[in-house]
């Protein structure tokens, strides 16, 4: 059986899209198994071939309104629009004959809906960096645990688990991308008493005490020595990262 004989039949077959893998049988059985399907002798075992990654809606958006407007304007046809603003010749003609705005469908994102409104995610943003600047930042968890319940209290359908009262790592990154001025860092270990201490006023204090001191030795720095407690600590060994805003030096 030649190649072209092959393809022909796969194609009748509608083996299409398969990965092909040919062996050659003396006799072929009277039988036809699940799977495989044999033709003149030979035995062809057909797997799935994977999906490729498509990649959609990675025009510009601005060419996207300009190509519709020149369209319904009448000043070019769509094949010479798609040719100059460099966006699909199809996704023109739907935009064109839609009756919405040609901004609102530009805009309009693909895939599943958020499970929160979007003002339920700025808020819920908006709240991670006020705990963080509180000294009390939250943690992947806590925040999955809270956006569970705004789903829960607001009445919202949800894909979450009931079991384990959160959200899931999906939801989490998508809600990190949404908000890019969340980051995931990791604390320093600080104490409450340290962290209650640094205040306008304490350090104030400190400076003025420190100054002082510097005239006794002639603001001489050689003779300055740091001294810390010994074998004693009060903060935590270990620290979970919390969510800060982005391009913060200390957390």
């Amino acid at each position: 059986m030649s190649v072209g004989s092959v393809h022909s039949t796969l194609h009748e077959l509608k083996l299409y899209p398969y990965r092909i893998e040919v062996r050659p049988e003396l006799k072929p059985p009277e039988t036809t198994l699940v799977g495989h399907n044999f033709v003149a002798g030979l035995i062809f075992l057909c797997t799935k071939m994977p999906k490729q990654g498509i990649k959609r809606k990675q025009w510009d958006k601005e060419a996207m309104v300009r190509a519709v407007q020149a369209v319904k304007n009448k000043e070019m046809g769509y094949q010479k629009a798609s040719q100059i603003f460099q966006v699909p010749k199809g996704t023109i003609e739907r935009y064109v004959k839609d009756a919405r705005s040609v901004h609102e469908l530009a805009s309009t994102s693909l895939g599943r809906k958020p499970a929160l409104t979007c003002e339920m995610e700025k808020m819920l943003a908006e709240y991670c960096i006020q705990m963080e600047k509180k000294f009390y930042g939250l943690r992947w968890q806590d925040v999955k645990h809270m956006a569970f319940q705004l789903a829960i209290r607001n009445g919202l359908r949800h894909p979450f688990s009931q079991r384990t009262g959160s959200t899931g790592k999906k939801w989490l990154r998508g809600f990190l991308a949404r908000h890019p001025e969340l980051s995931a860092r990791t604390p320093q270990a600080v104490s409450a008493a340290r962290v209650k201490g640094f205040n306008a006023e304490s350090v104030t204090q400190f400076f003025d005490i420190y100054e002082k001191e510097l005239e006794k030795i002639h603001h001489s720095p050689h003779r300055l020595f740091n001294v810390d407690e010994t074998g004693i600590t009060v903060v935590q060994h270990k620290q979970s990262k919390v969510l800060s805003s982005k391009r913060k030096k200390q957390v």
